[in-house]
């Protein structure tokens, strides 16, 4: 039996508590996928690896990762997390685009009232989902790891092969294989939408606005 490398070790007991796949975590830090099998699992992670996982993931505790200190997450009231542009969260393979990284984008503070749910901050542009949104908000989203647990007329934030879109997402009654993505501005009309061109969903769960 292979000797787990620690901080290996642990990720797999994060990964568990999380209940998290190796390749949702994979695909999320863009960590090869044979790190994490065989062999592979007796070398410890390198540090720009380190960097992905803890900005990706920021409630880990950096001492709990690497040192084996403390417990496994931050407190909530420390937690920060990124306000992501929509090319780093889509392009051709999703979540990076062009050198953009969830770890170059800055790191904000949010208020303790949504603990372990929020994982990044992306801003709206455009008047699509007036009146419930204004251009220039910023919400705050939780990933969507499995697809079989949408919320169905939700808003999400959706990356997919036309590009990143905040929508709330729908039932298509005319298709099983297509799903509607709604507007909330009443002169924008749905958007129909194979199931398997969406590559990535954040559940909106809430919301920053600078009043005028």
């Amino acid at each position: 039996m292979e000797q787990l490398a620690k901080t290996k070790k642990r990720i797999l007991q994060y990964l568990e508590y999380k209940d998290i796949t190796k390749r949702q975590f994979c695909e999320i830090t863009k960590i090869s996928y044979p790190n994490l099998l065989g062999k592979s699992l007796e070398s410890e992670f390198g540090g720009a690896q380190i960097n992905e996982i803890l900005s990706n993931f920021s409630e880990i505790s950096p001492d709990w990762l690497i040192l084996g200190k403390g417990e496994m997450l931050r407190q909530a009231e420390n937690k920060k997390i990124p306000l992501i542009t929509t090319k780093a969260f889509a392009g051709p393979n999703g979540w990076d685009q062009a050198g953009e990284t969830f770890a170059g984008c800055p790191h904000y503070t949010i208020p303790d009232m949504f603990g372990e749910k929020a994982d990044f901050i992306i801003q709206i542009y455009g008047d699509s989902m007036k009146p419930r949104y204004e251009s220039g908000d910023m919400v705050i989203c939780r990933y969507v790891l499995d697809h079989q647990f949408i919320q169905w007329g939700k808003i999400y934030v959706i990356d997919s092969e036309q590009g990143a879109m905040i929508k709330r997402l729908c039932i298509d009654p005319n298709g099983e294989d297509t799903l509607l993505l709604k507007s909330e501005n009443p002169d924008y009309a749905p958007i129909r939408i194979a199931k398997n061109e969406i590559r990535h969903l954040a559940l909106v769960i809430g919301l920053f606005r600078i009043e005028e």
